[in-house]
């Protein structure tokens, strides 16, 4: 057996795989600001590009486990390898960065998977920044987060917002000039 022809298209899927996950977890466009809705909402979600960079690596995870269903569950490894795609999937979609709604009321925070998270803005607790991350984290009463990554766009604004709802929970201003580049 050759095995260049063994292990070239291995080498294919990992480079496919590994482009896609660049993709899920790349910046934000600089020149893309956050969406008004027509109900006065500000609307900050993710790059299509990242999305589809999402859309790959489920498809190529989700892969082992529909061959291992089609084929039989005859194997314990395959278990095994069904289980760890399955919970690869889960992870992703949990994690990934959830688009995030801000009105008068306060902000929601929607992922693909699990239950929307709401903070009014009479219960943000803290407002943390995150340089090295280029994240912004809020914090409720009740311990809900909204975070806004960097694959979400216009830090500015999102900081902008909470600083015209909650100026007294705002973090020091070099510390938000820093964070956003200014």
């Amino acid at each position: 057996m050759d095995l260049v022809k063994a292990i070239a298209p291995f080498f294919c899927v990992l480079m496919v795989f590994w482009v896609a996950a660049r993709l899920a977890v790349s910046d934000a466009a600089k020149d893309r600001t956050a969406r008004e809705r027509g109900d006065g909402a500000i609307e900050f979600s993710v790059n299509r590009q990242s999305f589809w960079g999402v859309y790959v690596v489920l498809a190529l995870t989700s892969y082992p486990v529909i061959v291992f269903v089609v084929s039989g569950f005859d194997a314990a490894f395959g278990l095994w390898l069904v289980s760890l795609c399955c919970g690869c999937v889960l992870l992703l979609l949990m994690s990934f960065p959830g688009t995030i709604v801000v009105n008068g009321e306060g902000m929601e925070q929607s992922y693909w998977v699990g239950p929307p998270k709401r903070i009014q803005w009479k219960q943000v607790a803290w407002i943390g920044t995150d340089k090295k991350k280029k994240r912004v984290t809020v914090k409720s009463l009740r311990g809900d987060k909204v975070v806004h990554t960097r694959q979400l766009p216009d830090k500015a604004r999102f900081l902008a917002e909470l600083q015209t709802h909650c100026p007294a929970k705002m973090p020091a201003e070099a510390e938000l000039k820093t964070l956003i580049g200014v």
